[in-house]
């Protein structure tokens, strides 16, 4: 089953604004939640700032990345929870591609990459705990995406 919440718009212009100069470390020294561990950017310099929206798919099930592609709007950064999968890769070339057309202004992933030429070369920002070339499969099983 999949679950899809409304959207909430949490990143306002003067928050974004208020965000652009400030080092994801300065955030660190105030606050002890909303970092995962292990991110590394498939290339530098990356700078990700935006309204997330947080898809959760369950380990080999990545459906609801492409609901979330659907719901996206410019300026959105997809956080992808692939549920303790550090093996596969749900993010490649042409979920790059279908990004970019809609605007988004990177992911990251709690999980690994895949097409980490392709993604690079099209400049598009990615954090992700790895890069693997075992995928993910769309098999319309479940998932959830949340606003935050």
């Amino acid at each position: 089953m999949f679950r899809m919440d409304p959207r909430v718009q949490g990143v306002t212009p003067e928050l974004l604004e208020l965000y652009q100069e400030i080092s994801p470390s300065t955030i660190g020294h105030v606050t002890d939640f909303g970092f995962l561990n292990g991110l590394q950017p498939l290339f530098r310099p990356i700078r990700l700032l935006g309204n997330a929206l947080t898809v959760r798919i369950p380990h080999l099930d990545s459906t609801a990345i492409r609901h979330a592609l659907e719901m996206a709007e410019p300026g959105d950064v997809l956080v992808i929870d692939m549920s303790g999968d550090d093996q596969r890769a749900c993010w490649g070339e042409f979920r790059t591609y279908a990004a970019l057309a809609k605007g988004v202004a990177g992911v990251i992933v709690s999980g690994c990459a895949a097409d980490v030429r392709v993604i690079t070369g099209l400049g598009f920002p990615v954090y992700s705990k790895g890069i693997s070339a075992l995928t993910t499969r769309s098999l319309n099983l479940e998932g959830k995406l949340t606003w935050q």
